[in-house]
């Protein structure tokens, strides 16, 4: 796939994305699940290990 067409398939999924997350039948669905998400102490952990990975991955450590 060329990159420009994969630059419009990445486009066109986050528009769709964006149009379902503002569907009032969806939108509460998925506001429970990132809530729950956030509140598991195992994304928690999960979290703070990629984002402490991240942070030296940047800065080369």
């Amino acid at each position: 796939m060329a990159e420009k067409d994969n630059t419009e398939y990445k486009n066109a999924l986050m528009e769709m994305a964006g149009e379902l997350a503002a569907n009032p039948l969806i939108k509460p669905v998925i506001d429970q699940l990132i809530y729950d998400f956030i509140r598991s102490p195992e994304c928690r952990k999960a979290f703070g290990e990629y984002a402490k990975r991240k942070i030296t991955d940047k800065l080369g450590l």
